[in-house]
């Protein structure tokens, strides 16, 4: 009976004990209250911010993945070249509702990622002007952004025309309830946006073989040159294309392009 109660008195303690003990090892932070003075103090602050741009396409709204649900059908059902068993009839017809989960996510995800492209690139500029960045980083991040932000609003503007354009954070009081712009004023935007950043992104043969992946000088002059195309400015978009031309080769078989080893190839 004497060893029963000894084993009680004893658990008993270590109970009592533990939260006191438990304030020697765990360390409590509080997130919620950074004091804006503690951010974007290193460069690996404005890595993760651009990093969180690419992020966007894995973030869907809709409870998918952007790239399968949102980008894929607009890209392949209005094109006729593919009707999944004939459930994307409906896409040939024009008879999907705007509730469309590929639409819903295509135009709630992207305008999160042209919110935080926004918010990313004043802050890259005063980290440089702070000399946390040098120049040469700080120039890529920010050719990344906005050729994020250019590819953003081409996905929106091949998909519903004329949409509002965003193209600074919003002001206190200012509800975000923006007129429409023209499918031409998008199309100009994404143009402005693809030649800031290939004049800052680097080609990819100049790019380290860590960062493979991240948008590059090619890149941002492909989608320039398709912008142009929209616009049927076909001169310009000619000249876009024409650079791309001693950094690119064909494939000598086209099916090549499908093998897994051929990703970021030639």
């Amino acid at each position: 009976m004497k060893i029963k109660q000894r084993i009680y008195l004893l658990a008993l303690v270590l109970v009592l004990l533990s939260p006191l003990s438990c304030k020697k090892f765990l360390k409590q932070t509080d997130t919620s209250n950074v004091a804006e003075d503690a951010l974007f103090k290193k460069p690996e602050d404005a890595i993760q911010i651009v990093n969180a741009l690419y992020n966007t396409f894995d973030d869907d709204a809709s409870g998918g993945n952007i790239m399968k649900f949102s980008i894929y059908p607009i890209a392949n059902y209005l094109s006729q070249d593919h009707l999944n068993w004939g459930g994307g009839e409906s896409w040939n017809f024009y008879l999907f509702p705007t509730t469309d989960g590929a639409f819903d996510g295509l135009w709630k995800t992207f305008y999160k990622g042209i919110a935080s492209a926004n918010a990313a690139i004043p802050i890259i500029a005063k980290m440089r002007d702070e000399n946390v960045l040098d120049q040469s980083l700080a120039d890529r991040l920010t050719g990344e952004a906005y050729f994020l932000r250019g590819l953003f609003y081409y996905y929106l503007g091949s998909a519903f025309g004329g949409v509002p354009l965003e193209l600074k954070t919003l002001e206190v009081g200012d509800n975000g309830l923006h007129p429409r712009n023209t499918q031409d004023e998008v199309f100009t935007s994404v143009a402005a946006d693809m030649t800031t950043a290939a004049g800052l992104l680097p080609w990819p043969k100049d790019l380290p073989s860590t960062e493979t992946g991240r948008a590059t000088k090619g890149a941002a002059l492909g989608y320039l040159g398709a912008a142009q195309l929209w616009l049927k400015k076909y001169p310009e978009a000619i000249a876009a294309y024409d650079q791309l031309i001693p950094e690119y080769h064909l494939m000598e078989n086209y099916l090549d392009i499908h093998e897994y080893n051929h990703q970021n190839y030639k």
